[in-house]
């Protein structure tokens, strides 16, 4: 068999095809690293459990304490301070209203009072409004009217006494500060402005409109005990601000919980067991005055190894790929169309890529892709143009030796995609050709004695599929029993 061979030509088309089969054979690819990865690693990891020494011993919190060292005891009672501590700020940062506003579009309305009295009056009274509004007393009138749902804490931040340099409003750090003193007549004039802020421009003007009732509410309670007076709202101001005064106490909350955090994630990984059992007793349990008794957790440092897991997949790669070379040397099945040729000396009709005929497969496109690949330097002729090879082949046979039948057979007839028997039937048939189909001549003698009767036969074999010994065979008999082989169409990608 080899002998007809010319062998570097015949090595080079080997090892192409040998590369190629590995692509046609991914999935077995993609299994077997997949299976030797997940298996390498499973088995490492349960290897490391073994080998991890962890015993779980039930202790009270009690128990932990006497028996731990001073300092050891001080570490825990630091971290648990930084957990509470990382517990607040976390939950300012998702209930504050104000830190959820955008500094540098912030939806404010500033409103602009007046207090006219004598001076004494006036004086004393603005300083009861400002105090109203900075202690906080203002926002719990807003909170307890039922309209809202934040605490007085969370509503203190919305609204603050504020005082106007150039065009941007700041917050005052001195109450005082924000009186505007102006002598009109025998009057005095104290004015202050109050901030209110919102998520939208909505909700800062709804808020406002309380804040103004409740302002004119506290009237009645300044003028009973600093004395009568005036308070009018002299201007009302919507707008969007940048405040840069909220973008910096956002960016300070921000990188305080992150320091706390890289701290608390420190100090953790420098604790022994049982100190991390005690930690998260009492960060975890409420501690009552029994000592309860508590199961220290087994805490075992035991990963999934990624090593592990890639070299599991090279290794499942390379077992895939030994395997499909020792299938492809040892294989016993037709590889090629040139083998059909050099092998036996017969014509080769044409070759018929069958994809399409094919039952479709799980990510079936990537087979396809491989394919174009594999043609992506040769002209491809379409399915109905090797039909049309295939019968004008047959029927220049056919004139030339004065004959109107031919037989189809095959190793692997019933291998066959029907589609492809059919359309060379009916292209023959156009060209006065009949066709008859039997069955693989090396089995079925009726078939035989039909080849024999016409006396011309087309074999139709598939790739990866017919069998060298079986082609042997069927074009032996021919030989034997004078049947004129017009020659083979090649079927497969």
């Amino acid at each position: 068999m080899e002998q007809n061979k010319t062998s570097k030509f015949d090595i080079d088309i080997e090892i192409k095809d040998l590369l190629w089969e590995f692509l046609r054979r991914w999935r077995m690819i993609v299994v077997l690293a997949l299976v030797c990865g997940i298996g390498l690693t499973a088995y490492q990891y349960r290897i490391d459990m073994n080998k991890t020494d962890v015993v779980t011993v039930k202790k009270t919190q009690e128990e932990l304490e006497k028996a731990m060292a001073t300092q050891d005891l001080d570490e825990v009672t630091a971290a648990v301070a930084l957990k509470r501590q990382l517990d607040e700020k976390s939950a300012y940062m998702e209930e504050s209203v104000l830190m959820g506003i955008n500094p540098y579009e912030e939806n404010a309305v500033i409103m602009q009072y007046y207090v006219k009295a004598d001076e004494q009056t006036a004086a004393s009274s603005a300083e009861a409004y400002i105090s109203y509004v900075e202690n906080g007393h203002l926002a719990q009138a807003v909170a307890e009217s039922g309209a809202y749902e934040l605490t007085p804490a969370y509503m203190a931040e919305l609204i603050s006494i504020v005082r106007e340099e150039g065009n941007v409003y700041i917050n005052a750090k001195d109450a005082k500060e924000s009186i505007k003193l102006s002598l009109q007549g025998s009057d005095a004039s104290y004015s202050f402005d109050v901030k209110v802020v919102g998520k939208t421009m909505e909700e800062a003007e709804a808020l406002a409109s309380d804040v103004k009732a409740a302002l004119q509410t506290y009237s009645s309670s300044v003028a009973s005990a600093a004395g009568s007076h005036l308070l009018q709202l002299l201007e009302e101001t919507s707008s969007v601000m940048v405040d840069q005064g909220l973008a910096e106490l956002q960016n300070w909350n921000a990188t305080s919980i992150k320091t706390i955090s890289n701290n608390l994630d420190s100090m953790k990984n420098e604790m022994t067991s049982d100190q991390i059992t005690l930690y998260t007793y009492r960060t975890t349990v409420v501690e009552t005055n029994t000592a309860a008794a508590t199961t220290a957790p087994a805490v075992k440092t035991v990963s999934i190894s990624l090593k592990h897991a890639i070299i599991g997949v090279i290794v499942g790669a390379v077992l895939a790929c030994g395997l499909i070379f020792a299938c492809y040397l040892f294989a016993a099945a037709l590889r090629s169309a040139e083998e059909v040729k050099t092998l036996y000396r017969v014509k080769v009709l044409g070759c018929v890529d069958d994809t399409a005929f094919q039952k479709k497969k799980v990510f079936g496109f990537v087979d396809g892709l491989i394919v174009k690949l594999q043609n992506i330097r040769k002209k491809k002729l379409s399915f109905e143009q090797e039909v049309q090879m295939i019968c004008a082949n047959i029927a220049l046979d056919c004139r030339k030796n004065d004959r109107t039948e031919v037989v189809l057979t095959g190793s692997v007839m019933e291998k066959l995609p029907q589609e492809v028997v059919k359309a060379v039937i009916g292209k023959c048939e156009e060209k006065n050709i009949h066709v008859a189909v039997v069955n693989a001549i090396n089995y079925d003698a009726e078939a035989l004695e039909a080849a024999a009767k016409i006396g011309s036969v087309v074999f139709v074999e598939k790739k990866r599929v017919s069998l060298y010994d079986e082609l042997q065979k069927e074009i032996a008999l021919c030989k034997e029993n004078d049947i004129n082989v017009l020659g083979m169409v090649v079927l497969g990608a």
